[in-house]
């Protein structure tokens, strides 16, 4: 159970969440997924200007994502396609080839059920980790994220969970040393 609420930020300034500090300098994207993809990894980072979408379309990141169901998720969300370019008239035309085509924004409204997607950075001089969402389990994921960002109980950052929850890392984590 997450630490008491606080109001650090009014409602205008985490009105559209993560995206927030999206593109800021310093930031950092990321994803801590509730299995492991194929090489033992649950924490996913990358700069601050790079969308979620980015770090979603793979076999792998789906693993990560779905565990024993990723087979499943798959084939919901990727389509087979063909390839086309330039015929010698100018048109598009299909070569024969064929691709993948990964539906991203299903893969994260269905990730995002049971992973946690974030961004930290600055907000307002005062270092934040944004979420997304609050999946089952978001207390003892963001336990871990915290770790991975080097931020301490005697930190003065502040959690904010979508756009309605906000939380004084501290608290946070005298409080639920354990995600627990």
């Amino acid at each position: 159970m997450p630490p008491e609420e606080v109001q650090v930020f009014e409602p205008r300034l985490i009105n559209r969440g993560p995206d927030e500090i999206r593109g800021q300098v310093g930031s950092l994207a990321f994803i801590y997924s509730k299995y492991a993809d194929p090489d033992g990894k649950r924490w996913f980072v990358q700069p601050g200007h790079v969308g979620h979408e980015q770090m979603t379309n793979s076999a792998g990141m789906l693993g990560a994502f779905f565990g024993p169901e990723a087979e499943e998720v798959y084939r919901r969300v990727v389509t087979i396609g063909d390839v086309f370019a330039l015929d010698d008239r100018g048109q598009h035309a299909p070569t024969g080839e064929k691709r993948e085509n990964w539906d991203w924004y299903a893969i994260r409204q269905l990730a995002k059920r049971e992973n946690l997607f974030g961004r930290a950075g600055t907000l307002c001089g005062c270092r934040v980790v944004m979420l997304w969402g609050d999946p089952p389990g978001w207390e003892a994921m963001l336990v871990d994220v915290l770790g991975r960002l080097d931020i301490g109980p005697e930190s003065e950052a502040v959690v904010v969970v979508g756009n309605w929850s906000q939380y004084r890392v501290g608290d946070f984590l005298v409080s639920n040393p354990e995600g627990e």
